[in-house]
């Protein structure tokens, strides 16, 4: 099926003069086709995605966008059919079939498997046996499977390791938001596929995780740097480091022009007040969230209120094909140019508590695809945020206060 949704997408590769790289060859693959955005007084058809292009060079990386599922599950499949000596996946859900299929696959086939993944075993009976069935799956395989030790986390009753990462072969890495989970086809995201230095030093964070959840000497983590012309920085939560909150913060503070954010949750204190301060000196910004029609439905609340309350401009995710697809962005554009995206939600257990994984650069063309995205969602689907008062408000914010110790 997935090769017959790719033959029926329109494909533009670009012309280039060096010979072509494993990543070249993925990237007209996986971005999005070019169809005409529908304009705000259409909003039935659902507006395209950013214009397809090969990879882009960000220093001596290279990276490909890869937005909503069809990409990144083909990115993941062909990455992890492409390793030839291992694989590497430190993942928060292991539902989707394919994936977990095609991985247990490339163990069978000999290929050295490790998957680091968060302890938290499920909620319902259900939940639970599936996660069992598809540790004893890939150990079965030939995989070799650790737990991160959330218990060494701190600061909330509930604390996960929320990173999702794919290394192959040491040399190519997908990594953003997206979960391997069972409603990966309806959730609207963002991640991307790398190559070059900057996937040895992904290896050396899975490498940390890794021993870490076998319980045996930690190798050093490099500091960061949040110099804006560094290229491609990688940024992590953990019991050590607030890096994505550092990062978020320094580049609201920093905006001039344009902030332009996704988030399916959205509630930590500092990030909210530096969004209101930023449009208080004049800079344009948006932000969209996810309605949150489930157990997380009370977290936006309050942050919706607290931005409309300021003047700035919110609105909520709405899929207008009557889809139930869950606005799952952790995604960000600053300027026009700067962005970061990854695991981390701008929620405090997110950004504070968690593990987390980030990535944070500056390059125009991929920040005008994500601009281009967020534009088309804007326009076509989302509605404005509402302020919710009497009984019903109530209850939002009591699950709120809930929802609040878990996010």
């Amino acid at each position: 099926m997935l090769a017959v949704f790719f033959a029926l997408i329109p494909m533009r590769v670009e012309a280039q003069s060096a010979p072509e790289t494993a990543l070249e060859r993925l990237a007209g693959q996986f971005a999005p086709g070019i169809a005409a955005s529908a304009p705000p007084s259409a909003p039935a058809a659902l507006p395209a995605g950013p214009p397809s292009r090969s990879f882009l060079q960000i220093g001596e990386d290279r990276l490909t966008p890869l937005i909503d599922a069809p990409a990144f599950v083909a990115a993941s499949l062909e990455t992890m059919r492409g390793a030839r000596r291992s694989i590497d996946l430190e993942m928060f859900d292991l539902e989707y079939e394919e994936l977990a299929a095609a991985l247990c696959d490339r163990a069978r086939a000999g290929v050295s498997v490790r998957v680091v993944l968060d302890p938290f075993i499920g909620v319902t009976p259900a939940q639970m046996a599936r996660k069992r069935r598809r540790v004893d799956q890939l150990r079965a395989a030939g995989a070799r499977v650790e737990f991160y030790p959330t218990r060494d986390l701190h600061g909330a009753p509930f604390k996960i390791d929320h990173v999702k990462l794919l290394i192959a072969d040491g040399r190519m890495a997908v990594t953003g938001g997206t979960n391997w989970s069972q409603d990966v086809t309806v959730r609207h995201d963002f991640n991307v596929l790398l190559e070059g230095p900057a996937v040895a030093r992904l290896e050396r964070v899975f490498t940390r995780d890794w021993a870490l959840g076998a319980g045996r000497p930690l190798p050093p983590l490099e500091a960061p740097s949040y110099h804006p012309a560094a290229g491609l920085q990688i940024l992590i939560t953990d019991a050590d480091h607030r890096e994505p909150l550092e990062a978020i913060l320094t580049r609201i503070r920093a905006a001039r022009t344009s902030i332009r954010t996704e988030q399916f949750l959205l509630d930590q204190k500092d990030v909210v007040a530096a969004l209101i301060e930023a449009h208080r000196r004049g800079v344009d910004v948006r932000v969209l969230l996810d309605p949150n029609s489930f157990f997380f439905g009370g977290v936006n609340v309050e942050t919706e209120q607290t931005l409309l309350s300021a003047g700035v401009p919110v609105r909520t995710f709405h899929d207008p094909t009557g889809e139930e697809t869950l606005l799952h962005a952790k995604m960000a554009v600053f300027d026009g140019r700067d962005v970061i995206v990854g695991s981390a939600n701008w929620s405090r257990n997110a950004l504070q508590v968690n593990h987390e994984l980030a990535l944070m650069f500056r390059d125009p063309k991929i920040a005008a695809d994500f601009s281009a995205t967020f534009d088309a969602d804007w326009l076509g689907r989302s509605r404005p945020a509402r302020s919710h008062g009497g009984l019903s408000g109530i209850l939002l914010r009591l699950t709120s206060g809930l929802a609040g110790l878990f996010s």
